[in-house]
């Protein structure tokens, strides 16, 4: 079964272990959050920020507590998590996060 939503590449996949959701992250800086029982899409967030190089995510992962979202370019970018994503946070960094850790 194939989770059918994302208009391009998806880089990225995180799963909420707390909620039971898959978080996929495509190249076009959406955020799509999926139930992996139903294959159901629940929730789509979509960066509009202008495009430029520097503003592609990188990378994604959960919070320890699986409560907030969190997406890196030269910001971290923290996003709220209860059932949805709302509400984006930033934390500015000089030049492109790479890599993340939990």
């Amino acid at each position: 079964t194939a989770l059918k939503g994302h208009l391009h590449c998806i880089q990225s996949v995180a799963f909420n272990t707390r909620d039971s959701h898959i978080i996929s992250l495509a190249t076009d800086k959406e955020v799509i959050v999926w139930d992996p029982k139903s294959f159901e899409m629940l929730s789509r967030v979509k960066n509009t920020a202008q495009y430029w190089p520097e503003n592609v995510f990188s990378s994604m992962l959960w919070d320890q507590n699986n409560t907030s979202l969190v997406l890196a370019n030269t910001r971290l970018h923290v996003w709220p998590y209860r059932g949805e994503l709302s509400g984006i946070g930033e934390i500015q960094h000089k030049s492109r996060v790479v890599t993340s850790l939990v």
